[in-house]
């Protein structure tokens, strides 16, 4: 199953510095970050207050978090690219290289949204995470999870916070 997780997390991280993805400045100091990352890590505390956010990295230019309540485990790796169509281009790619999981779609969820479970042949060789691949406009959001429930409702979180920030924008005039 590890060899999974890597697998989606290497072909996200590739796909996306090859289409030229960004998730923006990094902020001083006391400012807070105006990026999807840091958007999404404010909601994520304010809704899952059990999980513990424990580390953030970068590979290339997508965000990695990772959040831990007890045994459980969330992984979210986000990702800001040049475009929608670059973000539906990276997700199409990324599914097309899952050859150790059953792929189904979400409904619901972000512009699309897709689990991932793991198959037959691979239950009961280590733990049994789950992926989540989800895009909302030009993000996309890569889930693993020791919790299919977990994984849900995180990805329901950071849909409502990518799709409120992409209505509040709508709004503003220019």
């Amino acid at each position: 199953m590890k060899k999974l997780v890597i697998v989606f997390a290497a072909a996200l991280l590739a796909c996306a510095s090859a289409l030229g993805g960004g998730h923006g400045a990094v902020p001083t100091r006391g400012q807070e970050d105006p990026s999807a990352a840091g958007r999404i890590k404010r909601k994520l505390k304010e809704k899952e207050p059990r999980f513990k956010f424990r580390t953030r990295g970068t590979g290339g230019k997508a965000v990695k978090q990772q959040w831990r309540a007890g045994t459980e485990f969330v992984s979210v790796t986000i990702n800001e690219m040049e475009s929608a169509e670059a973000a539906a281009q990276t997700l199409q790619m990324v599914l097309g290289s899952v050859s150790m999981g059953v792929v189904s779609k979400e409904i619901n969820l972000g512009d699309e949204a897709y689990l991932i479970r793991p198959s037959s042949q691979v239950i009961g060789q280590g733990p049994r995470n789950v992926g989540l691949e989800v895009r909302v406009g030009n993000v996309l959001i890569s889930i693993n999870s020791t919790s299919e429930h977990a994984a849900k409702r995180f990805a329901k979180h950071i849909d409502d916070e990518l799709k409120t920030e992409s209505e509040l924008s709508t709004l503003t005039p220019r």
